[in-house]
């Protein structure tokens, strides 16, 4: 599940310090995004192989929050899986996403703007890939994301974009499992046995859920020290019997 560009929150890292002190005090803090429970206070615990939904007419729907300086919006975000197929040893699902502004009215130059299109997952071995692109085999590990691992901690954190440094916990890209949900609720439900999961960069970190069975379930970023930041979460979901 992928909102924004996560090459756009890398760019921003690099703002200079004087405008993230200018606009750092833009925000109030009533604003009125939806709050992403944390579980700091849980101690991290293993899990069983954790399975992602890939079945076609699998299909998620999403309340997603952004915000800028000076502007915010809702939109509906819907995410189906048209049709799913295994070649050269690999999975791969193709998926719809359709979105409906609505509250606001963002601007063209709206940072954080989902967009409706066609997108890909690719599932080789336990390692579960995104990709806007219907990508090359061979050239997965190279252009596509890596958003999940499965079991995810197996490895101390995978690299979702291009990792600065050594693939270490807390290294700029490079996700790891922060937190064990016994429970998690949303709108759509209450889900068991959900991971908190944390991408730190250098412009602040991306905590999102993941519940076994359903997949992610909420995310939120907030920029560091400027008004600039985006939350979904799972209001709805429909999966196929086995």
């Amino acid at each position: 599940m992928i909102f924004v560009d996560r090459k756009l929150i890398l760019a921003l890292a690099w703002l200079p310090l004087i405008a993230l002190l200018l606009t750092s005090c833009v925000r109030s803090a009533s604003s009125p995004l939806p709050t992403l429970a944390s579980a700091s206070e849980n101690p991290t615990q293993a899990l069983a192989p954790l399975p992602f939904p890939l079945a076609p007419a699998s299909t998620w729907i999403y309340e997603y929050r952004a915000y800028t300086e000076d502007q915010q919006a809702t939109w509906t975000v819907t995410e189906t899986i048209l049709a799913a197929e295994e070649r050269d040893e690999l999975l791969f699902a193709e998926i719809e996403r359709l979105t409906r502004l609505e509250e606001g009215q963002p601007g063209e130059s709206f940072l954080t703007q989902p967009e409706s299109g066609t997108s890909w997952y690719i599932l080789r071995g336990g390692e579960l890939f995104h990709q806007i692109e219907m990508p090359e085999p061979q050239a997965i590990a190279e252009n596509a994301r890596l958003v999940m691992v499965f079991p995810p901690e197996n490895v101390p954190c995978w690299p979702v974009d291009d990792a600065l440094g050594p693939l270490e916990l807390g290294a700029s890209g490079c996700r790891y499992v922060s937190n064990f949900l016994p429970v998690y609720e949303t709108p759509a439900g209450t889900f068991e046995n959900c991971l908190e999961l944390l991408t730190p960069y250098l412009s602040g970190s991306i905590r999102s859920v993941f519940c076994p069975n359903v997949g992610f379930v909420a995310e939120k970023y907030d920029h560091l020290g400027s008004s600039f930041g985006y939350e979904f979460v799972l209001t709805g979901y429909s999966l196929p019997l086995p």
